[in-house]
C-alpha cells in the first residue's frame, strides 16, 4: 500500500533491505516476494513497513535452521 504516515528512518530501512537483498541471492529464496515489495518503499517508509519487516525478521529468526535440500542429482 502508498506510504500515509509519516517516514521514518529511511537510512536504516534502506541497510536492512539491501542485507536481505544480498541474503536472498545467497541462500534465501522463499523470502524473495516479500524483500521485493518492501524494497519499493525503501525511499520513504512508513510504520506499516517496518511492522512488515518485523515480520519478516522473526520469520527469518525462526527458519535459520532450515536448508535447500537438493536431491535425485548424482554425485561426479
Amino acid at each position: 500500500m502508498k506510504n500515509k504516515g509519516e517516514s521514518i528512518s529511511q537510512s536504516q530501512y534502506a541497510q536492512i533491505i539491501e542485507s536481505l537483498l544480498q541474503l536472498i541471492s545467497f541462500s534465501r529464496p522463499d523470502i524473495t516476494y516479500a524483500v521485493s515489495r518492501l524494497s519499493r518503499y525503501t525511499q520513504c517508509p512508513s510504520q506499516d513497513h517496518w511492522d512488515a519487516l518485523a515480520r519478516l525478521m522473526r520469520y527469518l529468526r525462526g527458519t535459520m535452521d532450515y536448508v535447500i535440500e537438493y536431491s535425485g542429482f548424482p554425485l561426479c
